[in-house]
């Protein structure tokens, strides 16, 4: 074990686009270790997570996955509806989840993006659908009170199925959009909670009193957009009526409940942008490549104090930079323009560029 924790602090955590592989794989110190040196491994794990977020070479491949993901569920025979909802402020998805940190947080496994799962989604779906539309229409009610009769109505059985039968309506998992991971404020953020009765919290003998030490505990939480997508099962027209009620019953949830953990304390609160599409494909998908397609004439301006080639785009003040580690060959000169293609959008603006058609 020693050997292995030596191996991982020589490492350089600086260079990894993973986040979600750093917070599982890259703490220097025990787990149960105590004091200010877990504090601060702790936090500098944090910084590192949030800045691998942002590596180019991270995003370009996100990008690709994301795009591909998009025009599968577009091509999909069933009747889906998709939009982005933005966070209003702060959001941690699988906070309690079991986690070297202690405290968790839900990324996807292969690009480290932030990710909020559909079975999340049903979740609380089905609780709003239950508290709020079933109290005005039982068809909607799914929780019967206990030594009861009752079943759940028949509305909330085809949205969400039952112990019986499943829904006709699946819930995606929500993706991180692309453009959030640049976009300025937005992506992973430092978060600090501080319990004030540990014991009283953790034992049921003590008691809560004004001599007890607040205690922080630092976390990450989220900002940004996700791509909210559900599918309904049925492809004759009443499907997509269907899957129209799930998604307005999964807006207003998240609206008004919010979805992860501390709702009660204001996390989790989300807003659509912009209007839903509503799409049903003939079930083949593009097997176009999800790279960046799009080729720009770009201009070389010479070099900066560091001896980094500066571009701009041809006859307009859009800056571009290259991919971290990539030379341009053969060597441009100044005034020289060429063709490159389009990696990522930035904000300012500012343009990721390559050299190197996207194959």
């Amino acid at each position: 074990m020693t050997c292995c924790r030596e191996v991982v602090a020589a490492l350089d955590r600086n260079k990894c686009a993973n986040p979600g592989l750093l917070l599982a794989r890259y703490l220097r110190v025990p787990v149960n270790q105590e004091g200010d040196a877990h504090v601060r491994e702790r936090k500098e794990l944090f910084e590192c997570a949030a800045a691998a977020l942002r590596r180019v070479e991270g995003t370009t491949v996100y990008r690709q996955a994301f795009e591909r993901r998009r025009r599968w569920i577009a091509s999909s025979t069933a009747h889906t509806i998709s939009g982005d909802f933005e966070t209003r402020g702060r959001m941690v998805i699988g906070l309690g989840g079991e986690n070297v940190l202690e405290t968790g947080l839900i990324l996807d496994r292969t690009y480290g993006a932030p990710i909020i799962p559909g079975c999340a989604l049903k979740g609380l779906a089905a609780h709003y659908c239950s508290q709020i539309w079933g109290e005005c229409d039982p068809g909607f009610s799914i929780s019967t009170p206990k030594g009861s009769s009752k079943q759940a109505g028949e509305f909330a059985r085809i949205l969400f199925g039952d112990t019986e039968e499943a829904g006709f309506i699946t819930f995606h998992d929500a993706w991180f959009t692309p453009e959030s991971i640049m976009r300025q404020g937005c992506g992973l953020h430092h978060d600090v909670m501080t319990p004030h009765h540990g014991d009283y919290y953790s034992s049921a003998d003590s008691a809560p009193t004004d001599f007890d030490d607040p205690t922080p505990v630092l976390f990450l939480s989220i900002t940004g957009r996700f791509n909210v997508a559900i599918s309904c099962s049925d492809t004759s027209e009443g499907g997509g009526e269907w899957a129209e009620l799930a998604f307005r019953i999964l807006t207003e949830a998240l609206e008004n409940y919010g979805i992860g953990g501390k709702t009660s304390s204001g996390y989790g609160r989300m807003k659509r942008i912009g209007t839903a599409s509503i799409a049903k494909g003939d079930g083949n998908a593009s097997c176009e490549s999800a790279s960046a397609t799009k080729t720009l004439e770009v201009t070389m301006e010479g070099t900066n104090k560091k001896g980094n080639p500066q571009f701009r785009v041809k006859g307009s003040d859009i800056r571009c930079t290259l991919p971290a580690g990539e030379v341009v060959e053969p060597e441009m000169k100044k005034g020289e323009t060429r063709t490159f293609w389009l990696v990522e959008e930035r904000r300012g603006p500012e343009y990721v560029i390559t050299s190197k058609k996207p194959t």
